[in-house]
């Protein structure tokens, strides 16, 4: 019949030709259209096709993928455990970071951590020391009053003590 429907069908793996071979099945929203190139090639560019795509991968990557829209501050966006990193709720962008650098390598150290049973510390953005995570947050407020205290006694020195001395060119 139409060789790039049946090449499109072949390429996707969430189309299936019924067996009347009258009518195109998606398996990841369950809607049946006819055999018909345009009407196959304009359904795969909504955005009901698109979200349904979204949601089957964040199935498959669902041990580090996770949905925060919930959240005010970041709606319509996800989040990776791997890398730290906020991801907005499209196919494009989804993909790009999936298959990017940063996530890859990532994916690596995480899967060894799982394999060798220690506990996986994402080394991205303002959390690359990894004493951040091991600390208690008991541990945190103790270095957060010392450093209080610190400028407590900072606030006793003369005025002239505070201010830095500024290094004299030589010419």
């Amino acid at each position: 019949m139409d060789t790039r429907l049946d090449k499109l069908v072949q390429d996707s793996e969430s189309l299936v030709i019924l067996p009347d071979r009258r009518k195109i099945k998606c398996l990841y929203t369950m809607h049946e259209m006819p055999y018909n190139y345009d009407v196959v090639s304009q359904y795969l560019s909504g955005s009901k096709y698109k979200t349904a795509c979204v949601e089957r991968l964040l199935e498959e990557h669902k041990d580090y993928i996770v949905d925060v829209s919930a959240s005010s501050q970041h709606r319509n966006q996800l989040f990776c455990k791997i890398t730290w990193r906020y991801i907005n709720k499209n196919i494009d962008n989804l993909l790009r970071h999936l298959k990017g650098r940063r996530f890859q390598k990532g994916l690596i150290s995480y899967q060894q951590c799982k394999e060798n049973g220690e506990e996986f510390l994402p080394k991205s953005g303002m959390y690359k020391k990894s004493n951040f995570f091991r600390e208690s947050p008991s541990a945190r407020t103790d270095l957060e009053n010392q450093s209080d205290e610190v400028m407590e006694s900072e606030d006793n020195q003369k005025p002239s003590e505070c201010i830095p001395k500024k290094k004299q060119r030589i010419y």
